[in-house]
């Protein structure tokens, strides 16, 4: 079985924490992590799943911006809708291009 590279370059960041999984446009959330000292990054990205022809879910990818506290984040969810369509996504937190595990939040409309 092949390995993605980016498991063998170091400790994976881990989410310990999410102040809130269903995300209001504009609103700042808080999340924990460990296994690193310093992210370098928070992304969303859309949860889709295609199926014969339809494509059902926002096909997005977002680099939030944050602000690091000690071993918590406060994360930025944008403002305009036309960034943060409503749906699901999974969150992660980077260290360069070594992804946490992702978790799932909801973009409300």
């Amino acid at each position: 079985m092949l390995e993605p590279p980016y498991l063998f370059r170091g400790p994976r960041p881990e989410i310990t924490s999410l102040s809130e999984t269903e995300l209001e446009r504009g609103s700042t959330i808080t999340v924990g992590f460990s296994n690193t000292e310093a992210p370098t990054g928070v992304l969303l990205v859309g949860a889709q799943a295609t199926t014969h022809f339809m494509d059902s879910g926002p096909g997005r990818l977002l680099e939030l911006p944050f602000e690091q506290q000690g071993d918590e984040l406060a994360v930025e969810i944008p403002a305009a809708e036309a960034l943060a369509i409503p749906g699901w996504y999974l969150l992660f937190v980077m260290v360069d291009d070594i992804p946490s595990i992702g978790r799932i939040v909801k973009v409300n409309p």
